[in-house]
């Protein structure tokens, strides 16, 4: 399965993959270093970063999906508002495209 997951003005947007079983508060991630500490855990798997154009093309599996995706902006001047949406969520807005399923995100840096 592939997806665009971004696409705008923001670039060095890292996903996160969470394949733990819990949802996790928005405490915890809440900020950059809460969130750091998080994902050292191994049910946590950085699976790319968004290019320049603030797009990135996921290949996942679909009989081994993670539980949700984190979208972390890394080049921001303001506060990093750390994005977490279950995968059932962006399942649902998808859309399907053949065998392609593309879902956006708008996303926005506080300066």
């Amino acid at each position: 399965m592939s997806q665009v997951i971004t696409k705008g003005n923001i670039p060095h947007v890292e996903l996160w993959a969470n394949y733990s079983p819990i949802t996790p508060s928005t405490k915890e991630y809440q900020t950059d270093k809460r969130f750091v500490k998080m994902t050292a855990n191994n049910t946590f798997v950085c699976m790319g970063k968004t290019d320049e154009k603030g797009e990135v093309v996921l290949h996942l599996d679909r009989k081994s999906l993670p539980q949700g995706i984190f979208f972390r902006p890394t080049l921001s001047d303001g506060k990093n508002n750390i994005e977490y949406i279950d995968m059932n969520k962006i399942l649902r807005n998808s859309t399907d495209e053949y065998q392609m399923r593309q879902f956006r995100l708008r996303m926005y840096t506080e300066k």
